[in-house]
C-alpha cells in the first residue's frame, strides 16, 4: 500500500512537541534545567532529572510508570483562548487531556519522546481542522507554477496539489460569496483553500441581463475584483470562461483573455481556463483549433502561467484529447466528474489519459449527480474513490460550488450564510462536509469536535535508536549504528540518507526499550526496509526510522503492516523534532493529526510507528520513500 501526502498549513500546538534537542546522541548538558512536564532537556551529567521526569535514552521525559489517570497521564492545560491542547503523557496509553478548545482547530499536545516514544495527547475540543492564519500563503509557499510531466510543480520544482472551490455562475450568484475577500481569506485559513475558480457565466438563454455577453463591463469588473482578492490573499485563481458553446463566441473569448493576460499575466496566482465543458465536439477538428487560438492570444502577453483546456463531452473525454494534445508549455486538460453519475468507467478513461502523459486538472467536481445534486443525494464512497486516485496522481481540483441552495453541491443550505466566512457546520449543506474534509486533510481526515491528539516525537538517530545500551547489538544482534547504504530510498542520491534504524518499546514495564527481544527481523536495502515485532503483550510500540542529511520534500511512502491491532502512525520531523507533522491511518486512509513549529514542508526524519493493542507477532515494512 503506497500513500502520498501533501501537507496542509502548519497548525500551532499548545505545547511544542520537540523530540529533544539532545536525542541525537550529543553530550548531556550538566546545566540543563527541565521543567516538569517537558520532554526537551538532556539528562544531567549525573543522570538525574528535575522533579516529575526520568532519564531515558539521554532525555528527561515524563515518568512512564507514574500513576495514570484513565488511559494516560493528565496533560498540562492548554490555553483555551487559543484552543491549544495540553501535553500528552509519555508512553502511557492514549495520552493526557487537552484544554477546552475555541473556535479554531485545537490539536492535542504531543507525547513524550524517549527514543521516539509514542504517547498521544487528547486534543482539545475544536471545530473543523484548518490551516492556521500564521502560516505562509499558498503563493508564498509555491510561487510560480509550471507543468512538469503530468503534474504541477512550484518555482522550486516541487510537486504541488491545489485544492479549492469554484464559484457559482457569477451571473446567478447575487449574494456575493465569490466577491468577498474576507470570506476568501477565511476559507484559506480554515479550509486550507489554495485555489479559487471564477466561473464567469458567458451566455445563457435564461439570463439576458447579467452574463458576460449581456454586460461585459460588469463581468470584467467582477473578475478583476476576485483576481485582486486572490492576489491579496495569496491564493491561486482560475479565470474560467464558463461557456458550453464557446466555439460560437471565440472572438469574444479571444478579446477577453487578451485583456486578462495583459492585466494579470505578471502575477503567479493566475490560471486560465478557456472553455468550460464543451459539448459533443470533435477534438482535433473543432476543439483543438479553438484552444490553439486562445493559447496563442494568452502567450503573447503571459509566457508562463498555466492554461487549462476543455475536453469533449462535458470535460469527460480526456482520453481522446490525449491522442492529439497541443504543443506548448504549461498546458493542462480539464477533467470534470460528479460521483453519482461518473464512476469507474470514467475514472478508467481518465487514468488512461493520465498514464499516457496528459496533465489533468479537475476544475470542477461534485459528490452528486451531474445535475448538481438536485435530488439531494451525496455519493460519498464513490467520491472518495475518485479522490484516492487524485491523491495518488497528485491532481489538483476545485469543488462545485460556493453558494447557498438546496442542490447537494451548494456549500450552504441557503443564502443567509454570511459572505465573510465564519461558517459553522450548522449552515453547511450536501457534500460540503466532504469537500471541507478533503480540502483540509489530504489524504482525508474525519473532522469533529473531539479532535485527535498529537503523537510523540520521532526517534532520533545514533544513540536515540540505541546501538549502545538502548537497543544494543546483543540478543537478536540488531545493529543500529549508521548504515548509509541501508536507507529505504528511491532516489539517485542514496548518500542523502545518513541513518536508518529500528526499535521497540514496552509502555507498561521496565525496561522500556525491548528492541533486542521484541524485534525478530530487521533488514534494509537501497529500495526498502522491513521489521517484524514480536508483540507478546499489549501496548507495545515498534518503529522504523530514517534520518536524512538535509531536509527534503517527502512525496511518497509505502507502508505495510500486519497483525498490529492498532492504527499506524507516521511522524515527519526536522531539526531534531523542533518542527514536524503526525499522520495516522484509519479505515478511510491517512490523515494529519497535527503539526508544530514552523514548517516549509521539508523534513529530515521519517518515523513509521505502530502500537500493538493485541498479542502475537506483528510486522511492519517501509518501501519506496520518495522525495524531491
Amino acid at each position: 500500500m503506497k500513500n502520498r501526502w501533501v501537507s496542509g498549513w502548519w497548525v500551532a500546538m499548545g505545547v511544542m512537541a520537540a523530540m529533544g534537542g539532545c536525542g541525537d546522541g550529543s553530550k548531556p548538558d550538566a546545566d540543563a534545567k527541565c521543567s516538569p512536564g517537558t520532554e526537551t532537556c538532556a539528562c544531567r551529567a549525573d543522570s538525574a532529572c528535575d522533579d516529575g521526569l526520568v532519564c531515558l535514552s539521554k532525555l528527561c521525559v515524563t515518568d512512564p510508570n507514574a500513576p495514570a489517570s484513565g488511559a494516560g497521564q493528565q496533560g498540562s492545560a492548554g490555553d483555551g483562548s487559543s484552543a491549544n491542547g495540553g501535553a500528552g503523557a509519555a508512553l502511557s496509553g492514549a495520552g493526557g487531556s487537552g484544554a477546552t478548545g475555541g473556535t479554531h482547530v485545537a490539536t492535542g499536545g504531543a507525547g513524550g519522546t524517549s527514543a521516539g516514544s509514542a504517547g498521544s495527547g487528547a486534543s482539545a475540543q475544536g471545530g473543523t481542522s484548518g490551516s492556521g492564519a500564521g502560516g505562509p500563503t499558498p503563493v508564498e509557499r509555491h510561487g510560480q507554477l509550471s507543468v512538469s510531466g503530468t503534474g504541477l510543480v512550484d518555482e522550486h520544482g516541487k510537486p504541488v496539489k491545489l485544492e479549492g472551490m469554484s464559484s457559482m455562475w457569477l451571473n446567478w450568484e447575487p449574494t456575493g460569496y465569490a466577491l468577498n475577500k474576507q470570506g476568501l481569506m477565511w476559507m484559506r485559513d480554515n479550509w486550507d483553500l489554495r485555489v479559487f475558480r471564477i466561473a464567469m457565466g458567458v451566455y445563457s438563454a435564461d439570463d439576458t441581463v447579467n452574463t458576460y455577453l449581456a454586460n461585459p463591463q460588469k463581468n470584467v469588473a467582477w473578475v478583476n475584483t476576485i483576481v485582486q482578492n486572490a492576489i491579496d490573499a495569496g491564493v491561486y485563481v482560475i479565470i474560467d470562461w464558463h461557456d458550453h458553446i464557446a466555439l460560437e463566441h471565440q472572438s469574444d473569448a479571444v478579446a477577453f483573455f487578451d485583456d486578462m493576460s495583459q492585466r494579470w499575466g505578471q502575477y503567479p496566482n493566475v490560471i486560465y481556463e478557456v472553455f468550460n465543458e464543451p459539448l459533443d465536439l470533435n477534438w482535433s477538428s473543432e476543439l483543438k483549433p479553438y484552444h490553439e487560438a486562445l493559447v496563442s492570444t494568452i502567450r503573447k502577453n503571459d509566457p508562463d502561467n498555466v492554461i487549462v483546456l476543455g475536453t469533449p463531452n462535458w470535460d469527460q473525454d480526456v482520453d481522446i484529447a490525449a491522442q492529439d494534445p497541443l504543443s506548448g508549455s504549461n498546458l493542462m486538460y480539464t477533467l470534470h466528474f460528479y460521483a453519482c453519475s461518473h464512476q469507474a468507467p470514467n475514472r478508467n478513461r481518465a487514468k488512461t489519459a493520465f498514464q499516457s502523459g496528459l496533465p489533468l486538472f479537475v476544475t470542477e467536481w461534485g459528490a452528486t449527480a451531474a445535475d448538481g445534486g438536485v435530488d439531494g443525494v451525496v455519493c460519498e464512497s464513490e467520491a472518495r474513490s475518485w479522490h484516492t486516485w487524485l491523491d495518488q496522481a497528485n491532481i489538483s481540483w476545485a469543488a462545485w460550488k460556493l453558494d447557498g441552495c438546496t442542490d447537494a453541491t451548494c456549500m450552504f443550505k441557503d443564502r443567509t450564510a454570511p459572505v465573510t466566512g465564519g461558517w459553522s457546520t450548522s449552515v453547511l449543506n450536501g457534500h460540503a462536509p466532504l469537500v471541507i474534509d478533503l480540502m483540509t486533510n489530504d489524504p482525508p481526515e474525519t473532522s469533529g469536535t473531539g479532535g485527535t491528539g498529537g503523537s510523540g516525537g520521532t526517534g532520533g538517530s545514533g544513540a536515540t535508536g540505541g546501538s549502545s545500551g538502548t537497543g544494543g547489538t546483543g540478543g537478536s544482534g540488531i545493529d543500529l549504528t549508521e548504515k548509509p547504504a541501508a536507507c529505504a530510498l528511491v532516489t539517485s542520491c542514496a548518500s542523502c540518507c545518513t541513518t536508518s534504524g529500528v526499535f521497540a518499546l514496552d509502555a507498561a514495564a521496565e525496561p522500556n526499550d525491548i528492541t533486542s527481544t521484541a524485534v525478530t527481523q530487521w533488514s534494509a536495502t537501497a529500495s526498502g526496509a522491513s521489521a517484524s515485532f514480536a508483540f507478546t503483550t499489549s501496548n507495545e510500540i515498534g518503529a522504523i526510522f530514517f534520518h536524512f542529511s538535509s531536509a527534503e520534500y517527502i512525496t511518497a511512502l509505502g507502508i505495510d503492516a500486519t497483525s498490529t491491532g492498532a492504527p499506524l502512525e507516521v511522524a515527519l520531523t526536522k531539526n531534531t523534532g523542533a518542527s514536524g507533522c503526525i499522520y495516522v491511518q484509519d479505515s478511510l486512509g491517512w490523515y494529519e493529526t497535527g503539526c508544530w513549529g514552523t514548517s516549509d514542508y521539508t523534513y529530515d526524519q521519517i518515523e513509521v510507528r505502530v502500537r500493538s493493542t493485541g498479542s502475537g507477532p506483528a510486522t511492519l515494512s517501509v518501501q519506496d520513500v520518495q522525495y524531491n
